[in-house]
């Protein structure tokens, strides 16, 4: 794949879609229930089987294709300022990227969360679960990682686990508005906190959370597997991020692509006017959103060498 040097910007301010409060009620409503509340009776779709394993304690679920199944597995590790468990809208998000990945398995990690599990404990299960594809027969060639936020964080910070312990690397890393840095330092998150919809809303605990995580107890903020903006970034699989403009996380995500690409990686680093935290898992249905996810399947089709 070719290394980029320059972002791609994706529309303007005359061309980007307003995005409001009502359009999100619905995100807002699951923000403020109890986590201890959300219940799942989640079934898969047509056409798919869900299975339900655990590997030393870490619950998984794999997304399997009952038909043309193409050797691929998709490892999804979820957000959720580590505090938020794996949730419905991640298991449909699970069958967007199976569909996308022409019948890829897809794996999801229901790790451990904070404040009962801090830190290393979300990247210890997610290493679980990569090694339990290792040794289901999967290769690194196989798999592709991707995670939102705090997930998009994760697969940096397991991968550059992997390069750095001598494991095979994934064939590719799609990061989505990665929370790269859990003390903040970076401009955006002063800029951009009356613009941000999401993050920007500190009455909501997941919101609380970007601004002081319980998930990094007394851990140094630095830390690149807490914190992956601090990591090496050489010899770094194909690496996609996508990020709106109106993050407060915006720096998160450029300032990893800058890094990656300085140390000669493959990077495809896309800005989106206007949108805002995860808006292409929020607001599917937006223009942006849809050429994001057009974007996605093109970068799992390059990687995975489809026709």
């Amino acid at each position: 794949m070719k290394n980029l040097n320059l972002q791609n910007v994706v529309g303007t301010l005359e061309t980007a879609t307003p995005i409001t409060n009502q359009m999100l009620s619905e995100f807002f409503k699951l923000c403020s229930a109890p986590i201890e509340k959300i219940t799942s009776n989640w079934l898969p779709p047509e056409g798919y089987t869900l299975e339900k394993v655990t590997i030393n304690n870490v619950p998984i679920e794999r997304l399997i294709p009952e038909k043309g199944k193409n050797g691929k597995v998709i490892l999804m590790l979820h957000g959720g300022a580590y505090i938020w468990p794996l949730l419905d809208t991640n298991r449909n998000l699970a069958v967007l990227f199976s569909q996308l990945g022409n019948n890829a398995e897809v794996i999801n990690v229901d790790y451990r969360i904070a404040p009962k599990y801090v830190y290393p404990a979300a990247l210890e299960d997610c290493i679980t679960a990569y090694t339990y594809l290792l040794d289901s027969g999967y290769t690194g060639d196989d798999i592709l990682l991707t995670g939102e936020s705090a997930g998009g964080g994760l697969v940096l910070a397991l991968t550059l686990y992997l390069k750095d312990h001598n494991l095979p690397l994934p064939k590719g890393v799609i990061a989505l508005s990665p929370w790269t840095e859990v003390n903040n330092t970076s401009l955006s998150h002063t800029l951009n906190a009356k613009n941000d919809i999401i993050i920007g809303k500190q009455e909501y605990p997941l919101a609380q959370q970007v601004y002081k995580t319980l998930y990094r107890a007394n851990t140094d903020f630095k830390t690149p597997y807490l914190s992956p903006l601090y990591g090496d970034y050489s010899n770094f699989p194909n690496l996609l991020i996508q990020v709106g403009t109106y993050e407060m996380l915006y720096d998160d995500s450029q300032r990893v692509a800058e890094k990656a690409i300085a140390a000669g990686c493959s990077v495809t680093f896309s800005s989106y006017f206007g949108m805002c935290h995860c808006f292409q898992e929020l607001l599917p249905n937006l223009p942006e959103s849809k050429l994001a996810w057009e974007e996605i399947k093109t970068f799992i089709h390059t990687c995975y060498n489809f026709d």
